[in-house]
């Protein structure tokens, strides 16, 4: 039997994970014998969705760098040992650039495939020096997956690697999701991130969008607001900032996207990958804001323009210093939408391919 495994970042958010998972859980379905591993918020979304973990680790903060697993500490040292003991067929790695270029070092790089975001190889916004060490690690696997909003299927080369362009791979359980056709007055806000190895101004943006939007919901007692902020941090300090109104309700612990989207008239959102690939595949109209404070905010941006661009307007952009009656005003705008026919098609075949034919020519 072949085995797949995964390494996936455990922070700010979860995107990395889920399309891991998506793919994990594909192969599986197919028979083949996978594992993973992760870490912060990660771990609970690997265990929830039923993966076998590589191992059980207390992640220690030494262990952690920003950009991901620090590749001479006991975790790192530990995957790679667990990796050169089992031999997998495949090792899909997602957001470690320096753990990947170091099990490449030690493992055959053509067994690794590391799946990227757009930005971990185009964001101009980043120093000369950042993109080129980012090239090097990222590319250091002999093929790579990168997918995204507004991605159209294309392969290139580069350091020796074979870079696959797709679209966004999303989780199962929204290509699976049946979208009630039944209007409701439920609106979503979905934070996205978390405060575990967070920025400071990403924290700070994530908070004050919560409360942006409980601001709002005072206003409009007619609709009622479910917030999903995956943190207890965050919660606490959006509740504390002021009384609650009774049609809001925050939620901290991970909740399956059946009910997230479930009777979902529209969706506030940060703009990351996956949550509007999401929506867009279940053609959910969305008030989209992009991240304050780090890199991540020009990809965002982006993510916010192709939305826009390749909905024919079923999403509008969403400002922390617009005033709340223009943001009163875009809501109701988006409520009264009918959204198009789903025209998005999921990257997740495409990646199955790929890696089937990866192991193929091992």
């Amino acid at each position: 039997m072949k085995k797949i495994y995964g390494i996936f970042r455990g922070f700010p958010g979860l995107g990395r994970v889920s399309s891991g998972i998506a793919l994990l859980k594909e192969f599986q379905d197919r028979g083949y014998e996978i594992a993973a591993i992760s870490y912060f918020q990660g771990t609970e979304a690997l265990l929830r969705q039923g993966i076998p973990m590589l191992f059980e680790y207390s992640i220690e903060q030494s262990d952690i760098t920003s950009i991901g697993i620090n590749p001479i500490t006991g975790f790192a040292t530990r995957i790679i040992g667990k990796i050169l003991e089992d031999r997998p067929d495949v090792v899909i790695i997602d957001g470690e650039p320096l753990l990947q270029s170091t099990l490449c070092d030690v493992y055959p790089k053509e067994k690794i495939i590391a799946l990227l975001n757009p930005s971990d190889l185009h964001n101009v916004t980043l120093p000369e020096s950042t993109i080129r060490f980012y090239h090097k690690n990222y590319l250091a696997a002999s093929n790579a997956i990168v997918h995204g909003v507004g991605i159209k299927k294309d392969v290139v080369e580069e350091n020796d690697c074979v870079i696959h362009y797709i679209p966004t791979i999303l989780r199962k359980e929204i290509i699976n999701f049946h979208k009630s056709e039944v209007l409701s007055n439920r609106i979503v806000g979905i934070l996205g991130g978390g405060s575990v190895n967070s920025s400071n101004m990403f924290l700070s943006s994530t908070i004050e969008m919560g409360k942006k939007i409980t601001s709002i919901a005072k206003k409009m007692p007619q609709y009622s607001f479910d917030i999903y902020c995956n943190d207890i941090k965050i919660k606490n300090e959006i509740e504390k900032s002021s009384v609650i109104p009774m049609n809001v309700c925050i939620t901290a612990s991970y909740t399956a996207p059946s009910e997230m989207y479930k009777d979902a008239r529209m969706v506030i959102a940060r703009a990351g990958r996956n949550v509007v690939s999401e929506l867009l595949y279940l053609s959910i109209p969305g008030l989209l804001i992009a991240t304050n404070g780090d890199y991540r905010s020009k990809e965002q941006e982006k993510n916010i323009d192709a939305m826009i661009l390749e909905s024919n307007y079923l999403f509008d952009k969403f400002y922390l210093l617009d005033e709340e009656d223009v943001l009163i005003d875009k809501i109701l705008n988006m409520v009264n939408i009918t959204p198009n026919k789903r025209d998005f098609n999921a990257g997740n075949s495409f990646a199955i391919e790929i890696i089937e034919k990866v192991m193929e020519d091992i």
